[in-house]
Order: structure tokens, then C-alpha cells, then sequence
């Protein structure tokens, strides 16, 4: 039975009532849209089960995306968008510096925002000290990043319980260096 909407209150024919086929091309049209919707939620979720159990330490799922992620960089299988943050997060957790060279790489190499976006968004979950000071190095030479993405990597990075004290320890270092960067209002500096 069609949804009530698309029922007719009124015995006489009506001109402007839909007709059985277009009824029916629009229940169809909302099947296809709530599966749609499904398979995007499964997938969002799927992406957030995968990034969790990496970041709590599961070893199998850090290897996979290691594999996941040498596949991608090498070009023999790449990783589906909707599962990239999640399997850059998770390789970044465990990164030492060819990991790192090779994400600064994939970095340089794109032109996809959003794509930049995620690779630095996975810089902040790096657990080795050194790599978070490159890391923030990284972020604050405009040569390498725009002011806007940088601040991506550094709010990532400030989250991290490791990268949260190298954080702040950087940004009081060098705050002469941020504000002359940030004074343009991108970061409230100005104020």
C-alpha cells in the first residue's frame, strides 16, 4: 500500500492525483535511498569499529592496515575512501619514520583537500615523540602546508595523550612563530 501521502482522500478522479506507476516509481526511489542510507551507516560504522580497535592496541587489525596501507602506497590496491582515515589512523599509531616519510609523500602528492585533510587528521595519533615534533615542524612551514590544514594536524595531534604535552610545549615555544602565521583571525589570534 502506498504511504498515506500518496493516497487519494477522494473517490472522483483525480488529475493531480499520482498514478499507480508514479506511486510506484517513488516507493521505489525511497527503497534505493534507504539503502543507500544504510550502506553509508554500516560503512561509517565499519570505519569507526576499525579505527577503535586499532587504537586500543588489537595487533591484527594494526597489521592489516599496515598491509592495507603498503598496497595503497604502491598503488596494487587502493584503500576505499570511506575506510582511509581510519586505516591511516590506525598505521599511524604505530609509525616510525619510513612510515612517516611515506605519508608526507602521499601528502605532497595529492591534490584532494579532503584527502589531505585526512592524512594530517592521522598525524596527531603518532605515538613516537620524535615524529610528533617533525610533525609539528611540518605544520608550521608554509612551504609544506596551508595555515588551515595545518591546524588540523595540530588539533589531532593535541588530542593525543602523547602529543597533547609535545603540543603545548611547542606552541609555547613558539608562539611568535603562530601568531605572525595565525594573527589573521584563523585562530582567534588576533584577539
Amino acid at each position: 500500500q502506498p504511504p498515506p501521502l500518496l493516497m487519494s482522500t477522494s473517490t472522483k478522479s483525480n488529475a493531480n492525483a499520482p498514478s499507480v506507476s508514479s506511486s510506484s516509481k517513488v516507493r521505489k526511489q525511497s527503497d534505493a535511498q534507504a539503502n543507500a542510507t544504510a550502506q553509508s551507516d554500516a560503512s561509517q560504522l565499519r570505519s569507526l569499529l576499525y579505527w577503535h580497535l586499532a587504537a586500543y592496541g588489537d595487533e591484527e587489525v594494526r597489521e592489516h592496515a599496515k598491509e592495507l596501507f603498503q598496497n595503497h602506497i604502491d598503488g596494487s590496491a587502493p584503500i576505499p575512501g570511506s575506510m582511509r582515515g581510519a586505516v591511516y589512523k590506525a598505521v599511524m599509531t604505530t609509525a616510525n619514520q619510513s612510515t612517516y616519510s611515506q605519508f608526507k609523500t602521499l601528502f605532497k602528492d595529492t591534490e584532494s583537500a579532503e584527502e589531505r585533510s585526512r592524512i594530517l587528521a592521522a598525524f596527531g595519533y603518532c605515538e613516537d615523540p620524535n615524529i610528533l615534533s617533525q610533525i609539528l615542524d611540518f605544520c608550521m612551514d608554509s612551504t609544506q602546508t596551508h595555515a588551515q590544514e595545518a591546524v588540523v594536524a595540530i588539533l589531532s595531534l593535541s588530542s593525543n595523550r602523547i602529543g597533547a604535552r609535545h603540543a603545548w610545549n611547542f606552541f609555547v615555544a613558539n608562539i611568535d612563530q603562530i601568531v605572525a602565521r595565525y594573527s589573521g583571525g584563523l585562530f582567534l589570534m588576533s584577539r
